[in-house]
């Protein structure tokens, strides 16, 4: 089944409205967050981690191009997809949506085409990062999407990514800094194809 085409989603507005005034409530008073990447990356590392994820691969052109991100310095400097994490209280589906919305501008429904799923030892995670996380958690659970764009979209990155590149599904794979990213991919356009 061929992942839904892009709508319009007023609870993804909504999330992204909830989500930029829970950055500025942490934020330090008069910061202005678009302007101020600084403010914005500590007020986002002072967000504790569920330990569920989301991964969300954008294609466009029938699937022929996939997006993939390069993640800032800060993040690591790796080629990834879009990606987040749960928040509390979140479902994984609106996570996947706002994460599409904060690190790209695109607002869709994304689309569990299959129940495409993988876990990361929290170990894997830089030692900085590994206390974002609740100390119970020892293993980071992934739940995969994925969203048809236009085929003449580009996305508008946020301060996490530093680059973007469409490239052949097989490129993007080879990519890819983590393999179980690579296969998440991979099954999902297998899965979609038929």
């Amino acid at each position: 089944m061929k992942g839904r085409n892009l709508r319009s989603c007023t609870a993804l507005r909504n999330g992204r409205m909830r989500y930029l005034a829970s950055v500025s409530a942490r934020a330090p008073r008069g910061t202005n967050l678009r302007d101020n990447k600084r403010a914005r990356c500590s007020a986002y590392s002072r967000t504790v981690r569920t330990g569920i994820e989301v991964a969300v691969f954008v294609t466009r052109r029938s699937g022929s191009e996939v997006l993939i991100v390069h993640r800032s310095p800060e993040q690591g400097g790796y080629w990834h997809v879009v990606a987040g994490g749960v928040e509390p209280g979140e479902a994984v589906e609106e996570a996947a949506g706002r994460e599409l919305l904060e690190e790209t501008g695109l607002i869709a429904e994304a689309m569990a085409t299959v129940n495409v799923m993988y876990a990361y030892s929290l170990s894997e995670e830089p030692a900085d990062r590994q206390s974002l996380y609740d100390p119970s958690i020892a293993e980071v659970e992934v739940n995969c999407f994925h969203v048809s764009a236009p085929d003449d979209w580009e996305p508008s990155l946020d301060w996490e990514h530093d680059g973007h590149r469409w490239c052949e599904p097989g490129e993007a794979c080879a990519a890819l800094r983590w393999p179980d990213t690579a296969e998440a991919l991979r099954k999902l356009l297998m899965l979609d194809a038929k």
